[in-house]
């Protein structure tokens, strides 16, 4: 794995992991920050965006969040999101 990939993990894992822990709080943008966070794991890691697209395929409610915040998201986040979109495929 690539410098670059490396750090596109890290950062993502870090900043994941920061909106999942605002998700549980009062705080209404956890999911805001997630997004950045899973477009980062899934550029630094084909594993990761094949696991995304996986729980994408069996989980409707995912999908659908995942679906709702591509139409709505910078193309930073979306192209990303794109790959592991069940019905574009990759």
């Amino acid at each position: 794995m690539g410098l670059k990939k490396s750090l596109l993990v890290i950062g993502g894992g870090v900043v994941s992991l920061v909106g999942a822990v605002i998700f549980v709080s009062p705080l209404p943008f956890g999911f805001a920050i997630i997004l950045p966070g899973l477009a980062m794991l899934i550029m630094g890691s084909d594993k990761f965006a094949d696991w995304v697209e996986q729980r994408r395929r069996n989980n409707e409610s995912i999908d659908k969040k995942l679906c709702e915040a591509q139409e709505e998201a910078p193309d930073a986040i979306v192209k990303p999101l794109e790959k592991t979109d069940p019905e574009i495929g990759h």
